[in-house]
């Protein structure tokens, strides 16, 4: 246990008395808030002095400080008015350098516990993040609140440590300097997290997307029964704060294009089978990738393995009295919006997938044991991830005007063939593929369907981001028309013929 300072009262006669007593003491005043006195063998000095709090092992804990502040030959009056005008400062920058009493104290313990367990703002059913959720929430904060760019080469990384810590000039004229995840969390309001969305202007989509993490790390915290860093009166200081608006992507492929490079992939389909079907089936379904790519060929026996080895669902077949045949189904496990889902393939894609299923066994037989339907070259037993067909997609697109290509070199080549080299330039991607979906399904069976259909969270995300057409406005020329009825109308008491 740390032996505490003996207490008195700091009045020049009391002080003239303190002694060498064989070892250094340590005085508080009782009578002055946060002085003390050290008396050594030959001297004596004033200090000032505070404490932190912090959380150990569970536990908030008092973390003592000291620091010097005058001799003991300054008269006490000096020393009394040099310990108002800095204890103030001194406090606020040691409690910015105690790693649970500042702002990036919050992102790190969400970033430790809370980003792997239930969403924050979920009520009712306790779900878990997903994990392109949680991951994307651990970029963010690392680099745009704790400022630990490891991604970036060190010239970018020491200047975008400049730009979100240097001397900076809000809308409101104020100049500010330091980080965000210095601010003690006693003093962190609504300004400072104004002044950290300022430095951000020039990057708009990141901007909003670390407001709304940072967000949930606070939320994180106040939903805390015990050992949380802020007081419970203290409110998220990122609401009322507003976003970016940014201009929100929503390309789509045209409908003559779309439709030549749908028969393309069908009739090329013998050229690169996992590929070509991967991609009609984005341009067929429009379903995310990531519910896409981890699809497996058969309900898998045992589910919770199957998904922790990155299963995200299966094929099956169900018999359809309205076409008199058997038509494939996508079963999803679990979607971005946490709930099951059966959706019905084309029947074009469901052909591809017979045919890609046929050749496992004579033309692809190096995955004939795999589980998935898209799996790895070199690793068979995984599925394909995001950048798996980074560099086939370019080369496809272009073809149908989707992609630019810019001319780099030319080789004579072995035998004297000659090899022209290309730069390729996406127009569009994946995601537009979606987008060209929902556009078009929107077209036949109406905006709320088309958000239906697409698991969105609300009919405001499918109409920003996805649909291209807008309903067409109804005319009416006749609002109310006049209908006879079998019977008669009564009157009512009060009217104006009422005798």
């Amino acid at each position: 246990m740390t032996k505490r300072n003996k207490k008195i009262k700091f009045i020049k006669p009391v002080l003239d008395k303190l002694k060498w007593t064989g070892k250094r003491e340590w005085y508080s005043a009782v009578n002055i808030e946060s002085l003390c006195i050290q008396v050594n063998k030959h001297s004596k000095s004033y200090y000032s002095q505070w404490s932190n709090s912090k959380i150990v092992d569970g536990r908030k804990k008092r973390d003592g400080h000291r620091r010097y502040l005058a001799p003991y030959s300054d008269p006490l009056d000096v020393v009394k008015f040099k310990l108002r005008s800095t204890i103030d400062n001194t406090k606020k920058a040691s409690r910015a350098k105690v790693d649970n009493t500042n702002c990036g104290a919050i992102a790190r313990q969400f970033l430790k516990h809370g980003v792997n367990g239930q969403r924050v703002r979920t009520r009712g059913t306790l779900l878990k993040y997903k994990a392109t959720t949680s991951h994307g929430y651990k970029n963010i904060l690392e680099r745009m609140v704790l400022l630990e760019c490891t991604n970036d080469n060190l010239e970018d990384r020491e200047a975008f440590k400049l730009k979100m810590t240097g001397q900076f000039t809000n809308s409101q004229g104020d100049t500010c300097i330091g980080a965000l995840k210095d601010v003690p969390l006693d003093e962190i309001n609504r300004q400072h997290i104004e002044v950290w969305m300022e430095r951000m202007a020039d990057t708009k989509a990141s901007a909003n997307a670390a407001l709304a993490a940072l967000s949930v790390a606070f939320e994180y915290d106040r939903k805390k029964t015990r050992d949380a860093l802020m007081n419970k009166n203290q409110i998220n200081p990122c609401l009322r704060v507003a976003k970016y608006p940014t201009n929100k992507d929503k390309k789509y492929v045209e409908l003559k294009t779309i439709i030549k490079m749908s028969n393309h992939m069908e009739q090329q389909q013998w050229k690169d089978p996992h590929f070509l079907t991967y991609t009609c089936g984005c341009c067929e379904i429009g379903e995310r990738q990531s519910d896409w790519r981890g699809t497996h060929w058969k309900k898998p026996h045992d589910v919770k393995a199957a998904i922790k080895a990155g299963c995200t669902g299966y094929l099956y077949k169900k018999y359809d009295d309205e076409f008199n045949e058997d038509i494939t189904y996508l079963h999803i496990f679990d979607s971005k919006n946490r709930q099951p889902a059966d959706v019905e393939l084309t029947a074009k894609l469901g052909i591809m997938l017979d045919k890609l299923n046929e050749w496992r066994s004579t033309k692809l037989k190096w995955c004939h044991q795999s589980p998935f339907v898209f799996p790895q070259s070199e690793r068979p037993d995984l599925a394909i991830t995001a950048n798996s067909y980074r560099f086939k997609m370019p080369r496809l697109f272009h073809k149908f005007g989707l992609a630019t290509r810019q001319h780099v070199r030319s080789s004579s080549g072995k035998f004297g063939r000659k090899r022209t080299l290309y730069k390729y330039i996406n127009k569009y991607t994946f995601k537009h593929l979606r987008k060209t979906f929902a556009t078009y399904y929107s077209a036949k069976h109406g905006v709320e369907a088309t958000s239906a259909r697409m698991r969105h969270s609300s009919l405001q995300v499918t109409q920003d981001h996805y649909v291209n057409f807008q309903p067409k406005e109804k005319r009416t020329r006749q609002m109310y028309t006049a209908e006879r009825t079998e019977f008669k109308p009564v009157a009512l008491a009060g009217g104006k013929n009422d005798k």
